[in-house]
């Protein structure tokens, strides 16, 4: 009992501050849009109705440049892991046009 009315006593304390009431309005945080796009090369449109459902440009884009070997493994395992939809046809596009726009040279 003693423990409660302790506790109301704290209670009564704390309300009693000169402390303004918590906002109970809600606030709205507007981040900055930002615009990405794919260069236009060859490809573009392969990877942007397979891929971009996943990665956004911007994702692609920050990647380190790779292989032609590494893109490849990557678009597979995107496919047989993640199961990307992707139809066989376009994956070498896809590949070709990730080496063009993120390729090591190599």
């Amino acid at each position: 009992m003693r423990a409660r009315a302790a506790a109301v006593a704290l209670l009564a304390v704390a309300c009693s501050r000169d402390e303004p009431a918590p906002s109970t309005s809600v606030h709205t945080l507007r981040l900055p849009e930002e615009v990405v796009t794919m260069p236009d090369k060859p490809g573009r449109d392969a990877f942007l109705s397979g891929c971009r459902t996943c990665h956004s440009p911007r994702y692609v884009l920050d990647q380190a440049p790779l292989s032609r070997k590494t893109w490849q493994a990557e678009v597979d395992k995107m496919r047989a892991t993640y199961g990307a939809p992707l139809v066989a046809a376009d994956v070498p596009v896809i590949v070709d046009y990730l080496v063009s726009v993120r390729g090591s040279g190599s």
